[in-house]
């Protein structure tokens, strides 16, 4: 269901009950003018502990608040809908005290401008069954393959990667800046050295526009792109067996970006027959401690109780169908699937909504007794007949835990933990955590009624106070003629700032025929983005000015997209563009900047139609 469809249901008298997304109905009033709070009577907020930071849950609730403390004169406590918050654990956000965690249940409680502290509903009591908990410590897998990998492979890349930035002057001073050096983590195996990786290719996408590194630039891509995908093979040794990671390493001949280097792909097309043999060995002699500790509790488990239902999570996509298919060859008792989301990298598994739904039917029937499992399944999904829960080297946060625990149901089930020493520290920190949360929210309960309203208005005031402190500017100003969008690179003119607007609240289409004349579209298969909007071309800067041979400037400065089957705007890519006046030059890092110092009107659902019949893009 999209945004404009809630308002047809709306009008619809026979649905008296609509179940949505939060992110469909927060869209609903951000792009209909006609929308509004009295067209509900009550919101229910499922898994409401995702009310924090930027979600929608937070969008809606603010939005209440306001009209709530003052921001319709003419609103009242019975004119607005009544809503209704429900999570199995309401978190403690970043709390590291007890003191700290009072105060965020506190803070939560003051979104809903709560009367009286939040309720436990005691009537699901006896539906409410605790499962015991064991842990089983594992050792770090560390073997040949992995060895190979990281000390004749990925040091190479990185060797490589380090002399393109240094011998190419711009590119480094592009990429990094005065006075800095790109440096990779020493340890391979980690998050940190995943995430330098992709900082580091989202960065040379930003700068390949860039005469004079475009070369280099594709080079370094290439190579992190191989880096990234060692790295999940390190990932997959070390949970399964060396023949996955292998099996991951042989997709690579099936993707042809991984091939836009000659050089990078040779070391890796070399060296494959030496991975293959190593893993042979490998696979043969050493076998993987945690895989063994797994096949042994679950035959434990379907020995004593035949008609065990199981549920094993996992980090990945790609780790959930591996293991399945590990497990199935392991044992005649093992009847394993996977169960994950809808992936969109070319190199994950993924399962779309039906798929999920037979797969859930046949395990609660007798065609699979184990479903190996994404976070997907960690909330929304009740499945009364599993009895044992594996977290399989899968330690999140504390809410995580609590919520893949409660899909152990039935009576006398099981919460088995496979992890080793490095996520056992963290397992114990989200115990101390669970501890601080459910100890404020007795003392949050225990409140006199007194107490509690005067803590809740004291935390609703500090709540309007962080929102005023993130707007600089009171008042912000009409843009009028004075204001232009420039390319960042060659600073050419490209429009005008009032003609931007502001549409979902995330994206800003140009409402301007003529920019086609001061920029080229670079076609591209069309991609869906977030919101259902369709990305169909850049927009590349066209003004010859600057350049000496006239060739044109060349920048990425926005995007062509297509807001409805009809209508294609262009969007201003913000890394792309500066905003300048005859006074200053704005040079935002989001559009949230401009919005502080500037004002830029919005556009509607009701409004596209007109809108598109005067301004939409027309490509020469």
């Amino acid at each position: 269901m999209s945004a404009h469809m809630v308002k047809f249901y709306m009008r619809d008298t026979e649905n008296l009950v609509i179940v949505v997304t939060p992110a469909i109905v927060s869209n609903y009033f951000k792009t209909s003018r006609e929308a509004s709070l009295f067209d509900f009577s009550l919101l229910v907020f499922d898994e409401f502990h995702h009310a924090t930071k930027k979600h929608d849950y937070n969008w809606l609730i603010k939005r209440y608040v306001q009209a709530l403390n003052g921001g319709d004169p003419e609103l009242h406590d019975d004119s607005l809908p009544q809503m209704m918050g429900m999570t199995a654990t309401i978190g403690i956000g970043r709390s590291k005290s007890p003191d700290s965690a009072r105060e965020f249940i506190l803070s939560q409680c003051a979104k809903f401008n709560l009367r009286a502290a939040p309720s436990q509903v005691s009537s699901l009591d006896g539906f409410l069954n605790l499962p015991a908990e064991e842990f089983i410590v594992v050792d770090k897998r560390l073997d040949r393959v992995s060895q190979f990998i990281e000390h004749n492979l990925m040091s190479a890349i990185e060797a490589r990667i380090l002399s393109k930035i240094e011998n190419n002057e711009r590119l480094r001073s592009s990429l990094l800046g005065d006075n800095k050096q790109l440096e990779f983590p020493e340890t391979r195996t980690n998050q940190v050295y995943l995430q330098m990786v992709v900082a580091t290719q989202t960065a040379l996408v930003e700068i390949s526009h860039i005469p004079d590194i475009q070369l280099d630039t594709q080079y370094c891509k290439v190579a992190l792109e191989h880096l990234k995908g060692y790295y999940w093979c390190l990932y997959l040794d070390n949970l399964l067996t060396c023949k996955y990671a292998v099996k991951y390493l042989l997709q690579w001949k099936h993707e042809p970006h991984l091939k836009g280097v000659r050089e990078i792909w040779d070391m890796f097309e070399g060296n494959l027959e030496t991975i293959i043999q190593l893993q042979e060995f490998e696979d043969q002699q050493n076998s993987n401690v945690k895989v063994e500790r797994l096949k042994m509790r679950l035959e434990q488990q379907l020995s004593h109780q035949e008609d065990s239902k199981v549920i094993i999570f996992v980090q990945m996509r790609i780790v959930a169908e591996y293991l399945a298919t590990l497990l199935n060859s392991m044992s005649p008792k093992f009847k394993a699937n996977k169960f994950i989301s809808t992936g969109r990298s070319n190199w994950d598994t993924s399962m779309n909504a039906q798929q999920r739904i037979d797969i859930r039917a046949k395990f609660e029937g007798n065609r699979y007794n184990i479903l190996v499992a994404t976070s997907v399944l960690e909330e929304g999904i009740d499945i009364q007949a599993c009895n044992m829960v594996v977290r399989y080297m899968y330690v999140k946060d504390m809410i995580a835990k609590i919520q893949s625990r409660g899909r152990a149901r039935k009576v006398g089930a099981t919460l088995l933990t496979i992890l080793d020493d490095k996520l056992k520290e963290q397992e114990r920190t989200n115990d101390v955590k669970e501890k601080f949360m459910y100890d404020a929210l007795q003392e949050v309960r225990d409140m006199s009624p007194e107490v509690f309203s005067k803590e809740i208005y004291r935390h609703s005031l500090l709540m309007k106070t962080s929102d005023d402190e993130d707007e600089p500017w009171s008042t912000p100003e009409d843009p009028g003629e004075a204001v232009r969008v420039c390319c960042r690179l060659c600073n050419a003119s490209l429009g005008l700032l009032a003609d931007v607007r502001v549409f979902m609240e995330k994206h800003h289409p140009v409402l301007d025929a003529s920019i086609s004349d001061r920029v080229m579209v670079h076609r591209k298969p069309p991609k869906t983005m977030y919101d259902g909007i369709t990305s169909i071309g850049f927009l590349l800067c066209s003004n010859r000015s600057q350049s000496e041979n006239k060739n044109p400037c060349g920048a990425r400065v926005g995007v062509l997209t297509q807001l409805t089957k009809e209508y294609k705007f262009a969007m201003w890519s913000i890394r792309g563009i500066v905003v300048s006046s005859d006074a200053f030059t704005m040079q935002p890092s989001e559009y949230k900047s401009i919005k502080e110092r500037y004002i830029i009107k919005p556009l509607y659902i009701e409004d596209i139609d007109e809108a598109g019949q005067q301004f939409q893009f027309r490509e020469r």
